[in-house]
């Protein structure tokens, strides 16, 4: 865990955009070992759902369970949108905070899909 002493404003700034868009630590080249944490997060919240809205649409044509998994959608999207808010404040306050599962497990997700060296800060 950082402290806010320690960051520079445009790395926390960044650190919380990136939850907004991912990349944008990258186009603000800012390339941390904070903001790209919070870039690697962010990458997984989207990955997630965008896992949850293909799992969906195979399910949405059935009548009964298809209306359970809209419901559903809406409220993970709410859910989700909890949470990304929480993790930028979190990052503008100079936190790393780590969201469970998502945030434990993406660097080996992200080493196994050949995307680490995306989010490197080199």
């Amino acid at each position: 865990m950082n402290t806010t002493s320690t960051l520079q404003s445009q790395e926390r700034v960044a650190g919380a955009l990136s939850y907004i868009f991912f990349f944008i630590p990258m186009l603000m080249n800012i390339k941390t070992d904070f903001t790209m944490f919070h870039a690697k997060q962010s990458f997984m919240i989207l990955a997630s759902l965008i896992a949850l809205w293909v799992v969906s649409l195979v399910f949405v044509w059935i009548p009964i369970i298809g209306v359970f998994f809209m419901l559903l959608r809406w409220l993970v999207h709410i859910l989700v949108l909890v949470v990304a808010l929480w993790a930028a404040y979190q990052a503008y306050l100079g936190n790393k905070f780590i969201l469970p599962v998502i945030g434990e497990k993406m660097d080996t997700l992200l080493s196994k899909i050949g995307l680490i060296n995306f989010f490197s800060t080199k």
